[in-house]
């Protein structure tokens, strides 16, 4: 089999991956950057979550607590005519906006330039399987494509999978979540009358289609009916997104039957909708998302294992702040340990592989009293993602520069370069 040798490794080219790829190189590492699908942008591109969110905190975002790559990477997206600032779902003033909402096809376009700009070394329709291990170390991944398959070895990998695919490999602790939301399959829909579509609030209450079907104790499979966003007014386009229940997607059976099973719900979707609502008599299906959606499917246990209580706290080795972009509950930072696995020396994670799993305490309690609501909630927002990615990126670089381990690298250095780079934490 064929070797190639890198500084820095990032496995996954969604929203963190990408960022971390780019932090690693523009520090002068030696950087590859290796992707399951055709193109860069995970869950914004292949999910249709369009509007990234996360770098404000509370609702009415006063408080800006992301910058460094994920303001590059927007201010880019913007500066192409592929994204714009918007708030709450509505176009705004720049100064007003507090998500970026991008065009899905375009932004794979700005993805593209940056990463070939950095000079990362990029690997497309290329699925990382395996791991060899040589004591508490990665040596090397195997790597399958078309050409079959070939190893990698680098100083230093960075999993931005979303999903802490290299744990399952190395045999890591994981866990699973007891109650969580089922996988969804987003929709794009071409010829919605904007103007008789159905309002959210509560004279107006936006419908409900379910559909016979799903084993999920929370709900069975359904088509919410009020769409992501409704921006490119120009293109007619209407962004909403189907639950698929009783499967978490982790393996190729599951993955199969989501993916069949969003196809089948997402066209009888578009004749229940002409039938029932006069805003979709002539709506027709535009695509179905590339990429299933699931918020979290599996998490890894690393070395800090966030909680509620960690809100408003000032952990010593804090890289990146979470906002609380739906209420007023406060700011959590995320603590350099919750990168680090417990007991691989040269692997961080980054993106919301690290967060943490919510579940109720009781079921005598409250639906809205949950342990962790918090901790789960706000870290895996994009622009956290992106951050937590460009923290991981220039750890691993420094790392490779000086010769150590993830867990030999002091703090005060990681903060002084992440500073430099207009970083908040």
């Amino acid at each position: 089999m064929d070797k190639y040798k890198y500084d820095i490794v990032v496995i996954g080219g969604g929203v963190a991956g990408v960022s971390a790829a780019i932090a690693a190189a523009e520090m002068g590492a030696k950087t590859a950057l290796i992707e399951k699908d055709g193109w860069l942008g995970g869950m914004p591109v292949g999910a249709y979550v369009i509007a990234m969110c996360g770098y404000y905190n509370g609702h009415l975002g006063k408080e800006k607590v992301i910058r460094g790559n994920f303001e590059k990477i927007a201010n880019r997206a913007i500066k192409m005519g592929f994204a714009e600032g918007t708030k709450w779902n509505k176009r705004c003033k720049p100064s007003e906006a507090r998500e970026i909402t991008i065009d899905p096809e375009g932004f794979k376009h700005v993805l593209d330039k940056m990463v070939f700009e950095a000079k990362i070394d990029l690997y497309l329709r290329a699925f990382v399987f395996s791991a060899d291990l040589v004591a508490d170390k990665i040596h090397d991944i195997t790597v399958a494509g078309k050409q079959g398959a070939h190893f990698i070895m680098a100083h230093t990998f960075i999993d931005c999978t979303g999903d802490a695919d290299t744990a399952e490999w190395l045999g890591l602790t994981t866990m699973y979540p007891l109650v969580d939301g089922p996988v969804t399959m987003s929709i794009r829909l071409g010829g919605v009358d904007k103007v008789k579509l159905p309002k959210t609030d509560k004279e107006h209450p936006a419908p409900e289609i379910k559909f016979d079907g799903g084993i999920y104790e929370l709900h069975k499979d359904r088509l919410p009916v009020f769409g992501w966003m409704d921006i490119k007014d120009e293109r007619n386009q209407y962004f909403d997104c189907l639950s698929i229940v009783g499967t978490q997607g982790l393996n190729c059976c599951e993955l199969t039957y989501a993916e069949v099973r969003g196809r089948e719900l997402a066209h009888e979707a578009v004749k229940i909708l002409a039938k029932k609502y006069p805003a979709y008599k002539n709506a027709y299906l535009l695509s179905t998302g590339p990429l299933l959606g699931s918020r979290k499917p599996r998490m890894v246990i690393t070395q800090y294992y966030l909680t509620d209580e960690d809100l408003d706290q000032n952990p010593y080795d804090s890289i990146a702040i979470a906002g609380d972009v739906m209420h007023d509950h406060g700011a959590m930072k995320i603590p350099f340990r919750c990168l680090l696995p417990k007991r691989i020396k040269n692997l961080l994670y980054a993106g919301r592989t690290f967060t943490p799993m919510y579940h109720p305490e009781s079921k005598r309690q409250e639906q809205n009293k949950k342990r962790n609501m918090l901790a789960y909630e706000i870290p895996r927002l994009i622009g956290c993602c992106t951050a937590t990615g460009e923290a991981a990126g220039v750890a691993a670089a420094l790392c490779a520069d000086n010769g150590i381990d993830t867990d030999q690298l002091q703090i005060s250095t990681l903060h002084n370069r992440l500073l430099s780079r207009g970083a908040i934490f």
